[in-house]
């Protein structure tokens, strides 16, 4: 379109809203989720490009059907909200002589046959590794892989310790070597890697350390594969490079969420495992299995095996009762921690596959061998006073110093 004289086109509108009456009032993850929604659904599109002036409900109409059939119903969502705020804010300046955007309903039998075709793409998703997928990154561990680059080979603990652990790709980053419970053989998830955007004269996203996703601190007992793999690891970073402490450091620093997934699928390429990439969402986009499918393979396997305990499962992973078991328990229960060795009945990847410590121990033969307790146990009090201190406010590091002036 010609250029309108004296107007400006919704593209600056939008960001002057968006600077003025969003970004003073939104979280760091909610104003990038925000813009990265808007960039290739609205600033690239022709709307962004119309002036004020020439604005009307058609054309905000037209817009939204146009997006409906293209993209999915929740990323349309936020759109619509983001751009009838826009045009509910324009109006109230004087600068729409009506709310075009506010009264336009999108049909519902549209969005039924989005909601239709999403469902038919979930189920045909791969949703977690299989057992051969999995037994291909323990192999690679033992065995070494020429496929593999050194750098490659490196991440290889970072992936199996995800999977024993059921973390996050966060949290399994963000492992320090004191959240380690030499004597229970066990480890604090205390902390996780965030980011968040910066904007001192340029916008940059800052790495921080953050509380877990479920706010809580927990502990997660540790199997001897996991212990093997810990004692390797430290065997071979203790060499006055990783002043933080951190268990996979990265030149004295801690590694980034996106290098993780980088290698990640890097690594599953050159071995072959399948990570559900040869399937496409309705937009041609190919999707696949990443760091975080990790997690959810661990805890699919652990509540498949007989006897399992939803209830143990949800305890390690971090996921609420009510969300792992659909059921309600009441608030007691849901902070009710189960003593470690009731955790430790919980089977990981290592236990169902059969990899674990090649001699038959219990993977303490290592460097640190005198550091790891023999008979693990955490008592239902300190559990108790963990749960307490929560409630009380304490920071992850704060309750963490706690247990170990109490000599724990």
């Amino acid at each position: 379109m010609g250029e309108s004289a004296g107007g400006r086109q919704l593209r600056a509108y939008m960001q002057e809203f968006l600077e003025t009456r969003v970004r003073p009032y939104v979280q760091d993850s909610t104003w990038r989720s925000y813009l990265e929604a808007l960039n290739p659904n609205f600033y690239s599109e022709g709307i962004s490009e119309v002036y004020a002036e020439e604005c009307s409900s058609a054309i905000f109409e037209r817009y939204y059907l146009d997006l409906l059939s293209r993209k999915s119903r929740s990323t349309t969502e936020v759109i619509v909200m983001l751009t009838k705020r826009l045009s509910t804010y324009l109006y109230s300046l004087g600068i729409f002589p009506d709310d075009y955007a506010a009264r336009i309903i999108l049909p519902k039998r549209t969005r039924q046959e989005m909601d239709l075709e999403k469902v038919k793409l979930k189920q045909e998703r791969k949703r977690y590794f299989s057992k051969e997928d999995v037994r291909k990154f323990f192999r690679s561990y033992e065995n070494g892989s020429s496929k593999l680059t050194e750098t490659e080979m490196a991440w290889l603990p970072v992936i199996l310790l995800q999977l024993e652990t059921f973390t996050r790709a966060g949290e399994v980053l963000s492992i320090f070597l004191d959240s380690i419970d030499f004597r229970n053989r066990a480890v604090w998830v205390c902390n996780s890697v965030g980011k968040r955007l910066q904007e001192n004269g340029e916008r940059y996203y800052e790495r921080y350390l953050k509380i877990p996703k479920n706010g809580e601190v927990r502990i997660v007992p540790l199997s001897p594969f996991a212990v093997e793999l810990i004692d390797k690891t430290q065997n071979c970073s203790s060499d006055g490079t990783n002043p933080r402490g951190l268990l996979f450091p990265f030149r004295g620093r801690m590694r980034t969420v996106e290098t993780y997934e980088k290698n990640f699928t890097s690594i599953c390429d050159k071995l072959r495992i399948d990570r559900g990439t040869g399937r496409t969402d309705c937009l041609g986009k190919n999707y696949g299995l990443n760091t975080h499918a990790l997690r959810h393979t661990a805890i699919t396997w652990a509540n498949s095996v007989k006897g399992a305990n939803a209830i143990n499962t949800a305890q390690i992973s971090g996921h609420s009762i009510r969300y792992a078991t659909g059921l309600d328990l009441g608030s007691d229960a849901v902070y009710t921690h189960a003593v470690l060795s009731e955790l430790r009945k919980v089977r990981t990847p290592s236990m169902i596959l059969g990899f674990g410590p090649k001699d038959g121990t219990d993977g303490t033969n290592g460097g640190w061998n005198n550091r790891w307790g023999k008979e693990p146990e955490v008592s239902p009090e300190l559990l108790e006073r963990i749960a307490e201190m929560e409630e009380e406010g304490m920071s992850s590091e704060e309750i963490l110093n706690a247990i170990k002036a109490a000599g724990r």
